[in-house]
């Protein structure tokens, strides 16, 4: 019940304006409230409670203390009105009184987004919009989804991937995102090339595109619109594949050029070469330094106490070399340098 004293069914999960309602009773004031009495009259009554407007028009209605009656709005979005009529052991009966609207392909949002609903045998049947497919085979009531992306769309520069489906006696209550007059076939090209478009409403004249989701759809009979929806020419998952196999980038492939397998070859030679010098040079010079400091300690006599305490063997050479004495004075100096050279080694020893 709105302010405005009018009762209105909208869908769930809607902001309740004109094109979400389906229905209402066209019955405005203000300050008034549903009442439901003992007699079963559905009735909008004003605030004195002195008269009131009927939701439902019948004469079933009964004063009988045995019956109650109820009114829901049921999980199908119908409003209905029910009798239960009790007997003497407290067993009853129920039945419908009345309903609203008459049919659930009236209520909206019934079959879901991108699709509408047909009567088949008194039973509702939900159908799916050209271009989409339902989201849940087994729970057809959810809707539907297109079987092309806008992503695709927009990577295609050509429009052969897509084809326009006609439809007649078919509309929807969705406001449109473009509204143009145009001719019928400018509004089927219109549609083709513009990838927000999902489908285009053309009546009197009048191009209405729609994006999707499309909500509201249905058909309607004795109407003269026709509408066109955009199909694409391939399911989603055989075009993601296609797609996705089109922007794989190329595997890299490192491909080593003979300049550079020579380049590292010579600088390993030159490498294992230049080591090798190194260390020959490094061997030959420890070597030689060894020797020099040989020879420099024999030339300087300095080879230690421990030879000098001992008796020395003199070379050939050294012997040639020695300084040569002659007569007593070659006996003096002998003893005196014998003499010199104990004293001295003993007082080293002494030290």
């Amino acid at each position: 019940m709105q302010s405005d004293g009018n009762l209105v069914l909208y869908p769930i999960d809607t902001i309740d304006t004109s094109v979400d309602a389906y229905w209402n009773t066209a019955t405005f004031a203000s300050g008034t409230h549903l009442y439901l009495n003992y007699t079963g009259q559905l009735l909008i009554l004003n605030n004195t409670l002195a008269s009131g407007t009927p939701v439902f028009s019948s004469d079933s209605e009964s004063e009988n203390s045995s019956t109650i009656y109820r009114a829901t709005l049921e999980y199908d979005g119908i409003f209905r009105l029910y009798s239960h009529n009790f007997d003497s052991n407290g067993a009853y009966t129920t039945s419908l009184m009345h309903y609203a609207p008459k049919s659930q392909c009236e209520v909206k949002s019934f079959c879901g987004l991108n699709s509408y609903c047909t009567m088949n045998d008194n039973q509702p049947y939900c159908s799916c919009l050209p271009g989409t497919v339902f989201v849940n085979t087994n729970q057809r009531y959810n809707g539907c989804k297109r079987n092309y992306t806008e992503e695709l769309c927009k990577v295609s520069e050509e429009t052969s991937s897509y084809s326009i489906t006609n439809m007649e006696k078919m509309t929807w209550d969705d406001f449109p995102y473009f509204r143009n007059s145009m001719s019928e076939e400018d509004c089927r090209k219109s549609c083709l090339q513009d990838c927000n478009c999902a489908g285009a409403l053309y009546q009197s004249g009048d191009c209405k595109k729609v994006k999707f989701p499309v909500k509201y759809a249905k058909r309607l009979e004795g109407d003269s619109s026709k509408v066109f929806f955009k199909v694409g020419l391939k399911s989603v998952e055989s075009r993601n594949q296609s797609i996705a196999t089109a922007m794989k980038p190329p595997p890299v492939v490192h491909k080593t050029s003979k300049k550079t397998v020579m380049l590292i070859c010579v600088m390993s030679v030159a490498f294992i070469t230049c080591s090798s010098i190194a260390i020959a040079v490094s061997v030959f010079f420890i070597s030689k330094s060894r020797v020099v400091k040989a020879r420099m300690r024999l030339g300087g006599g300095n080879l230690g106490l421990a030879h000098e305490l001992t008796l020395r063997a003199f070379s050939y050479r050294e012997l040639k070399n020695a300084p040569r004495v002659s007569g007593k004075s070659w006996e003096k100096d002998l003893l005196e340098q014998f003499t010199k050279g104990h004293y001295t080694k003993v007082k080293k020893l002494l030290q």
